[in-house]
């Protein structure tokens, strides 16, 4: 059986060769390839706009034949609509294929600290889809183990540390809705949706375009645009595989959120300084380490790809130089990023067109903000918004120093 994952890879060969496909009077036909950003858990934001610009039907089912869409990353946060947004953007996936279409959903800051179990910005609405008939038993049966483990602890060190202080069972409890402890489960590496969410990377180029949520550091910019996803991913499994450890050795639960995750580790850390434990061999030293150095991980440094902002924040004057470095080494005509809010409201075109930026506050937790669709067929380059179409590129940009695709 074919997976998901070679269902994408084959759409995707099968939609850019139609770039040399023979169209009307022998010309190539031009791919169009649909960008969006930023979606914050809002279903109907998101679902409206993929109509407004043809992507699926009025019953939300495929409906762009063999376009592209890109969704830029962010789908998780602010808004209600997680659980009901990631069904259904795993189908759309699945529908896009049948037709000869492609739909690639990018890793944005907000999915990865979803992964990594990092909730601060999750709306408690949203936990109410994960849970069941048995959350209240499983919230006390969490419980219960929370505080083994603190008593554990306590007994090994002397004194009951962060973040195990916790004894007020309510307090507990209030800290830990219905459905958080379901919500957590689904979101690590062996969970429902974080299986799914670990095969997402943070960048792809297609027809000369590259996709990705925040933007690249030409300070220190990656050999290949395939760097970039080797290295998140292999963060992603360096922290995962630490966490796991730290769980089944009971220094944890699985449903620690990231905070109280790094936590245990520091106390564990200094109690091996302090030798009032002791490392049981030299594996456990690394798996502790492999969560302390999350702190400075490609995952959420600020100058990371998932979360730089430089395209939006350069001058038009420093940034012109420093985009044709980045798209001369990747051989690319343009970026398309999301990331930091358009305050306007409107995608914006900088740096002769070589820069789009498209993240314009589309959830309904903001004020002020629109949903918003970035066209590309060809050199044409067009924002669209459920109420209007307009052109922004007409042609190719000036073309910077090297290999363009």
């Amino acid at each position: 059986m074919i997976d998901r994952r070679s269902i994408r890879a084959i759409a995707t060969i099968l939609a850019v060769a139609l770039l040399s496909w023979p169209g009307v009077h022998g010309q190539p036909t031009p791919l169009r390839v649909v960008a969006i950003g930023d979606v914050h858990g809002d279903y109907k934001a998101f679902t409206g706009i993929l109509e407004a610009a043809g992507l699926i039907d009025s019953s939300a089912a495929w409906a762009g034949g063999t376009a592209v869409l890109v969704q830029t990353g962010d789908y998780f946060d602010r808004g209600p609509d997680i659980r009901k947004l990631l069904d259904f953007l795993r189908g759309l996936e699945s529908s896009a294929a049948v037709s000869g279409g492609s739909v690639h959903i990018l890793l944005g800051n907000h999915d990865a600290m979803n992964l990594l179990g990092e909730v601060r910005d999750v709306n408690p609405v949203a936990y109410d889809a994960f849970a069941g008939s048995d959350s209240e038993k499983r919230r006390e049966g969490a419980f219960r183990d929370y505080m083994a483990i603190g008593d554990a602890r306590e007994r090994a060190l002397g004194s009951r540390p962060e973040p195990y202080r916790q004894k007020n069972r309510e307090k507990w409890l209030a800290a830990h809705p219905k459905g958080y402890i379901e919500y957590q489960a689904a979101m690590q590496a062996d969970g429902e949706y974080g299986r799914w969410l670990r095969q997402r990377q943070p960048v792809i180029q297609i027809a000369g375009t590259i996709f990705l949520h925040a933007g690249i550091n030409p300070a220190a910019p990656a050999s290949s645009l395939e760097d970039i996803n080797r290295t998140v991913a292999s963060e992603i499994r360096k922290f995962d595989a630490g966490r796991k450890y730290m769980a089944d050795d009971g220094l944890i639960l699985p449903c620690f959120s990231l905070q109280e995750t790094v936590e245990a580790a520091r106390v564990e850390a200094a109690g091996l300084r302090g030798r009032q434990l002791v490392a049981p061999n030299r594996r456990h030293v690394d798996m502790i380490n492999a969560v302390l150095s999350i702190g400075t991980s490609p995952l959420l440094a600020s100058e990371g790809p998932l979360w730089f902002r430089g395209f939006d924040t350069w001058t038009e004057e420093e940034g012109r130089s420093l985009m044709q470095g980045l798209l001369s080494r990747y051989g690319a005509k343009r970026f398309v990023t999301a990331h930091s809010i358009q305050t306007t409201g409107r995608i914006v075109s900088r740096f002769g067109g070589r820069e789009f930026l498209i993240d314009t506050a589309m959830s309904g937790v903001y004020k002020g903000g629109r949903a918003s669709a970035l066209e590309i067929v060809g050199d044409r380059v067009t924002a669209i918004y459920r109420d209007s179409k307009v052109v922004l590129v007409q042609g190719a940009p000036s073309e910077p120093s090297g290999r363009l695709h």
